[in-house]
């Protein structure tokens, strides 16, 4: 049977088949307003990006060329799509236009391949090495996919580095000296990672009676890089829930104990 994209209602009403024909259509990805879906599709060859008006059913191929492109995410703001090229992360308008990549390289002399580098993450075993004025990653990034969209420029992926296993990061896509981050590194695989809601609830705060954000703040003081601002963004959100999921992570990885 040949993979296409269909559309249900919650209760399992309304099955609708948005695709049809010989090509194979996988992996959806709707757009924050809900007119757009982005998909993976061979219907030109080679597995690529193409998008759906969800009102006239109108398909737009986005990406073009020999590698295969798939794994489509949307920015917050529905303008961009990022997604997974030969283990690369790239980035493009939604209207298939300004086709950017993020390449990992290793060293000061690698280029990114394709168009202009909208995010250039040089991996060095030190922090103590630049790169143009730049300082490189303590990170030794390797293949990176299924990218998941954050809040505001914050995406979130799985990378090879760690010995073969998978493992999730975070990265600012709008700040090449952005510090990608290392949620949890363990020896397991680690994948698909999705970015939750701001209505998603975990666990209420229970940080002995600072509010979940108030701690998180005091939190953010005692760190440095990217990880002071990845925590500073999500303590000025006010979201109590996702404060205390933060505040959890750091915790667990031996910071902020005394928060």
């Amino acid at each position: 049977m040949i993979p296409h994209i269909f559309a249900i209602r919650a209760d399992g009403s309304g099955l609708t088949q948005l695709t049809s024909g010989t090509s194979v259509d996988t992996q959806p990805a709707v757009s924050p307003d809900g007119t757009t879906i982005a998909f993976t599709s061979d219907r030109a060859g080679t597995l690529q990006i193409f998008t759906m008006d969800v009102a006239t059913r109108a398909i737009k191929q986005i990406t073009s060329g020999s590698d295969p492109a798939r794994e489509a995410a949307f920015s917050p703001d529905g303008t961009t799509i990022a997604f997974n090229v030969s283990f690369g992360l790239s980035l493009v308008a939604t209207n298939g236009t300004n086709l950017l990549v993020a390449t990992v390289t290793d060293g000061c002399g690698a280029s990114p391949r394709g168009a202009a580098a909208a995010l250039e993450i040089t991996t060095f075993t030190s922090t103590a090495e630049y790169c143009g004025g730049r300082l490189g990653s303590s990170l030794n990034l390797g293949k990176l996919a299924h990218p998941s969209w954050g809040p505001g420029t914050f995406i979130v992926l799985s990378d090879s580095s760690n010995g073969g296993f998978n493992q999730i990061i975070v990265l600012d896509v709008s700040n090449p000296s952005f510090e990608p981050i290392l949620l949890v590194k363990n020896d397991a695989n680690q994948e698909n990672p999705t970015w939750a809601p701001s209505t998603f609830v975990l666990t209420p705060a229970t940080d002995g009676g600072a509010s979940g954000c108030d701690a998180l703040a005091a939190c953010c003081g005692s760190l440095g890089g990217g990880a002071q601002s990845l925590c500073t963004s999500v303590a000025a959100s006010a979201d109590a829930a996702n404060c205390a999921v933060e505040l959890a992570q750091l915790q667990g990885a031996g910071s902020c104990t005394g928060s």
